[in-house]
């Protein structure tokens, strides 16, 4: 059996050069964006803060990176000396992906706190965030964490997509259903069909009229 490791590297292989792309660039950022250290908040003492959320000392803040794979398909990755912020979102071509996608970021944030590292509420503008501190790097892996954030991002495209199969698969069940019934509960009406097939018939426009007709010899 695969380890996640390997099989983000197969499936990256498998994909299209863009998305293959668009990962191993986060992986890379991620690779330099977690290496954090235990910092103190430098305005209220005693007390340790993720920097990155408070924004209290800009001079301990890199410059925020964008990673875009289009123009619905982005990431950002802000960083601090003690915490990092990974925020993504996905495709949403159409209204039942933006429902889709809803529900699961609902779902999700309910159980934050079983993932440690995924933020509660998504940033702004993003479907969902993570929150990695040097807590997080002590407890765990680094490689782990870049792992387990790709294997995220992998994964909730391909449930979201299967999600929407199940759901046009169930619809198509409840319309033949349907169908069956009204044909068994109203034959008449199935008859009247027959009987009188609808034809759909449209006049030509005088313009189109006009184009068609040749001009009259004298």
């Amino acid at each position: 059996e695969m380890c996640i490791r390997d099989r983000i590297y197969y499936f990256i292989r498998k994909m299209s050069q863009t998305l293959t792309a668009y990962l191993t660039t986060i992986r890379d950022t991620l690779n330099s964006s977690l290496d954090m250290r235990n910092f103190p908040s430098q305005e209220i003492e005693k007390q340790y803060r993720p920097i990155i959320e408070v924004k209290e000392s800009p001079e301990l803040m890199l410059k925020s990176v964008v990673i875009a794979r289009n123009d619905e398909e982005k990431c950002l990755i802000e960083t601090s000396i003690n915490s990092m912020r990974l925020s993504f979102t996905i495709k949403k071509p159409k209204e039942i992906e933006k429902l889709l996608t809803h529900l699961f970021e609902r779902f999700i944030s309910l159980r934050a706190d079983k993932f440690l590292i995924i933020r509660r509420k998504p940033l702004d503008g993003f479907d969902f965030s993570f929150l990695v501190t040097d807590k997080h790097i002590e407890l765990l892996h680094k490689e782990q964490i870049i792992n387990f954030i790709l294997s995220f991002i992998l994964d909730i495209d391909k449930e979201i997509t299967e999600m929407k199969i199940a759901i046009n698969t169930q619809m198509r069940v409840a319309v033949s259903y349907f169908i069956d019934y009204i044909a068994n509960q109203y034959p008449f009406i199935i008859s009247a069909l027959k009987s009188h097939p609808c034809l759909l018939y449209t006049s030509p426009s005088p313009r189109d009229a006009t184009l068609s007709r040749m001009p009259s010899s004298a």
